[in-house]
């Protein structure tokens, strides 16, 4: 229990520690996601009058897929340079460096529980909630934080060796963002197409997983062997990163 509170600690001040200096601090967390929402719902919907699906308000639309990607692409970004965050700790003999990626992973995930009440309450103010497929968000959230821990702990150590691995994820995830279906509608595509889209960006399983829960009540649309896909390559991404991280062991240090 002491662990895991030194854990929060960490994480926490991790999270702090990223607007250190801002005269507003950690609001800045906050409000630069709201701000990018309301430009994009303006530019997308207000003035383009694209996007959308059926009666559904766009802006519900939009925040339930936008959300679950914002907080992929910067956990994964921000877990790229945690090894050389934290350099002076991994120096050290006595601490376990191997905690650090999922320190970075937490610190994101305070804004986003944050975020995910938000687009439950927008669902709730258009009446499209509560329901019982809301439970669906537990284990949407619960996949999402796996997936992207695993593909974090890869990151981070691939990034001490090829420091610019975090500028090569920018443009991985700008593209990825166009690619993930936020602004259109994926049954819009050929089933083919779909199909293709749905096997290279395997975010779309959590952004379209979260949308359906959303607006439909259940993210039976997406299929049992979808779901099958997504974990199974989850499953190799984390055996992936357990491998690294134990070829690494002892000598991470010596790389910093």
């Amino acid at each position: 229990m002491r662990a895991f509170l030194r854990f929060l600690a960490l994480a926490a001040n991790d999270f702090k520690s990223r607007y250190a200096g801002n005269s507003l601090g950690a609001a800045w967390a906050f409000a630069y996601p709201c701000i990018t929402v309301l430009i994009y719902w303006f530019v997308f919907r207000a003035a383009l009058k694209t996007g959308g699906s059926g009666d559904v308000p766009y802006i519900l639309w939009l925040v339930s897929a936008l959300v679950p990607y914002m907080f992929v692409s910067e956990s994964v970004s921000g877990s790229a340079s945690v090894m050389l965050d934290y350099s002076f700790l991994v120096k050290k003999a006595r601490f376990d460096w191997r905690v650090l990626p999922a320190v970075r992973v937490v610190s994101y995930t305070f804004i986003h529980l944050f975020f995910a009440a938000l687009l439950l309450a927008l669902s709730v103010f258009f009446g499209f909630s509560p329901k019982t497929g809301d439970l669906w968000l537990i284990y949407f959230l619960l996949a999402e934080l796996i997936f992207t821990a695993a593909v974090s702990y890869i990151m981070s150590a691939a990034a001490v060796f090829f420091r610019d691995i975090r500028n090569a994820l920018g443009v991985l995830f700008q593209l990825g963002f166009w690619l993930t279906p936020i602004f259109w509608d994926i049954s819009s595509l050929s089933p083919r197409l779909g199909l293709a889209v749905k096997i290279i960006n395997p975010v779309t399983y959590i952004t379209e997983g979260i949308r359906q829960t959303v607006l439909c009540g259940s993210p039976f649309g997406l299929g049992a062997a979808y779901t099958a896909y997504f974990w199974l390559l989850t499953l190799a991404l984390g055996a992936c990163a357990a491998l690294l991280f134990s070829r690494l062991k002892g000598s991470l240090a010596d790389y910093l």
